[in-house]
């Protein structure tokens, strides 16, 4: 008869037999389904690229690269050119970086669905804008639209600048001439914004020291991306019993209490029109449940949020390297608004015109979204290869920005570069373009430029350094840091 203790050292045993069944298992299914794709295979055969791993494809060279996810791709399409091929896990990733293939694809009306790697952000963006697709993104994409009209711009950039008072002041206390990682400051403004003018809410979290909703904002938007390059992380059950999932999940429920918490506040005291979430309750209670505008609330908060936050952040880190830039820039602004702070106003924002060419090449160097993907419902037709459907594409946006024939010495920041638009009109797509174009263009470009033209009245930026660390957690990052120092323009009494 088998002891206790016998039966205890037989589990370890059991449970390693059971895995290497599992694991077994899937592999013969895998191997099996890409066997059965001989269409995909065939149609991607000529595509270059790294010789994928059976079952985790490049996955794992991918997520242990040293240098980091996005560097494992930059440096892997330098090598095999301006169409190349990955394979995450089963499923094939076609790169593309020529701007004749990603108008292609931009501009495609059939092949508008995104991409397996847009899954991982449905449980935090539910069926917003960003991750739907047919005939319910169409649907909401055009309900959505006057949302951003002339009226709502106007609101929106008087929240920009009641917002700015606490970023200035924060930045004054690091105008001392020490180094500071700028980022942290401008990421609670940009959030500070994005509450007041998508819920209503003044969170004034530039004035906290911690804020539990931002940090719970951090901690989804990279789990998520971890989650896409890992193939070992993509099914459910594994995910959800991992602490990594457990975290997701736990972070995931804060910022949607939190968010209900505000649309049941608004329902019961009442709407003033002032919010994205007012024009969502009022005007389309027919088309929307709660759910809809809980997942277009989240949408908003994290496109809203995190691309004009980065691009804030490397723009500001662009001037602190380049002096004689700045110094263009400020005489621009001093000419137009004058030296001191004061209120801005849309038509403000309409007058400038060296800002924005700033504003563009930063965001050449350093576009907020370094990719964007589409799974191919038909066949696509590039210009040196046919796409089978079924396959995925990933617009690499980072490197489309550095061809060298359209941007000689790509790596170099020029703000009075030829518009690269004369050569290729999608030869810069930070805002993406066609069907799928960033709905908050104006909005995003509104918020950029108030928040530079107040930074730049009140200090002088310089002692940036090159960022040799650069990852895509959904949006492009900075892991550590963007240092740069600050000094106040003139002394304030």
């Amino acid at each position: 008869m088998r002891t206790a203790k016998q039966t205890l050292q037989s589990v370890p045993i059991m449970l390693f037999i059971l895995i290497v069944i599992i694991l077994g298992l899937l592999s013969l299914i895998l191997v099996n389904r890409r066997k059965n794709n001989r269409r995909i295979n065939e149609y991607l055969k000529d595509i270059p690229g790294p010789s994928p791993l059976p079952i985790v494809g490049n996955s794992i060279g991918a997520s242990t690269y040293s240098k980091g996810v996005l560097r494992y791709f930059i440096d892997n399409v330098k090598k095999y050119g301006k169409t190349s091929l990955f394979w995450i896990g089963s499923n094939p990733y076609v790169f593309i970086t020529d701007p004749k293939d990603v108008e292609i694809l931009l501009k495609d009306t059939k092949n508008i669905r995104k991409s397996r790697t847009y899954d991982f952000l449905v449980p935090w963006l539910g069926g917003g804008l960003v991750t739907s697709t047919g005939d319910h993104w169409r649907v909401h994409r055009k309900i959505i639209r006057p949302s951003f009209n002339l009226n709502m711009l106007e609101k929106f950039v008087q929240v920009f600048n009641d917002c700015s008072d606490d970023m200035l002041e924060n930045l004054t206390s690091k105008s001392d001439g020490e180094r500071f990682d700028v980022f942290p400051i401008i990421v609670r403004h940009t959030l500070d914004v994005i509450t007041e003018t998508s819920m209503g809410l003044q969170m004034r979290i530039q004035r906290q020291e911690k804020s539990p909703y931002l940090t719970a904002l951090e901690s989804v938007k990279k789990i998520s991306f971890t989650r896409v390059w890992n193939s070992l992380l993509h099914p459910d059950w594994i995910f959800d019993n991992m602490a990594i999932g457990k975290e997701f999940k736990r972070n995931l429920e804060m910022i949607n209490d939190h968010c209900m918490k505000v649309i049941k506040e608004k329902q019961t005291i009442g709407l003033n029109d002032k919010s994205f979430l007012d024009i969502l309750l009022s005007e389309n209670q027919g088309e929307f449940s709660i759910k809809d505008i809980l997942d277009e609330v989240n949408t908003f908060m994290f496109a809203g949020h995190d691309t004009t936050s980065t691009a804030i952040a490397f723009i500001l880190h662009c001037l602190s390297l380049h002096a004689d830039v700045q110094k263009k820039l400020y005489e621009e602004i001093e000419a137009n608004f004058g030296a001191e702070v004061g209120t801005l106003t849309y038509r403000d924002l309409q007058s400038t015109v060296y800002l924005d060419r700033v504003i563009k090449e930063s965001m050449r160097l350093f576009p907020p979204v370094a990719s964007i993907s589409r799974v191919l419902d038909y066949d696509l037709e590039l210009t040196n290869a046919t796409l089978p459907a079924g396959c995925y594409v990933e617009c690499f946006i980072y490197m489309l920005h550095r061809n060298s024939k359209i941007y000689p010495d790509p790596e170099v920041f020029n703000p009075d570069r030829v518009d690269a638009e004369d050569q290729h009109h999608a030869a810069f797509a930070a805002f993406s373009a066609g069907l799928r174009n960033c709905i908050g263009q104006k909005y995003a470009m509104l918020e950029i430029k108030s928040t530079l033209i107040k930074i730049l009245q009140r200090f002088e930026i310089y002692g940036g350094e090159t960022i040799s660390n650069l990852q895509n957690y959904v949006v492009l990052t900075a892991p550590d840091g963007i240092w740069m120092k600050m000094k106040p323009r003139r002394i304030t009494s």
